[in-house]
């Protein structure tokens, strides 16, 4: 529950749409980003790692005000929202697979990424299919089925788990 609340919309955002909120939000940011983060993939650059507090499950997150009163949200869609202007209705991940980097060139709207994906239901099954480790072999790691077929991690992820690209039987 706590999870689902931090990752609501721009009304999250909405008292810092002045442009002297804005800046505010910007520097409060800024000041716990470390920008010599780990290169975890080839071609992505260095993660830029958030230096302040974390939820319990390992996402960077940080105090916003809400209707006045102080509130939690995720801190790479406050990312997205000071490169972006605003933030999409779905969920933003990071395609480093670090779940504390805020690096906007590391995030990317899921919706946006899976449906533009080119993988064939053959290509789900299969990847569904070597995730069970049906063949009895160890199982794979999420990150290198992604890597495997060219997507996101979070985008593997949501297929693999059937929140998204559902085949007819």
């Amino acid at each position: 529950m706590l999870a689902h609340s931090i990752v609501s919309g721009a009304g999250r955002l909405a008292e810092y749409a002045t442009p002297e909120g804005l800046e505010k939000l910007r520097q409060r940011f800024e000041a716990r980003v470390d920008r010599d983060g780990p290169i975890v993939g080839p071609g992505l650059g260095q993660c830029w790692v958030w230096t302040g507090s974390r939820t319990r499950s390992g996402y960077a997150s940080i105090y916003t005000r809400v209707n006045g009163r102080r509130s939690y949200t995720l801190a790479h869609r406050v990312a997205w929202y000071l490169e972006h202007g605003s933030l999409p209705d779905t969920d933003i991940v990071q395609v480093c697979g670090v779940r504390h980097c805020v690096r906007c060139s590391h995030l990317v709207d899921t919706e946006h990424r899976i449906t533009g994906l080119v993988l064939t239901d053959d290509d789900v099954r299969a990847m569904r299919f070597e995730r069970a480790a049906v063949d009895g072999g160890p199982r794979p790691k999420v990150r290198d089925l992604a890597a495997k077929y060219g997507i996101s991690v979070g985008a593997a992820s949501l297929i693999l788990n059937g929140r998204r690209r559902r085949l007819d039987p």
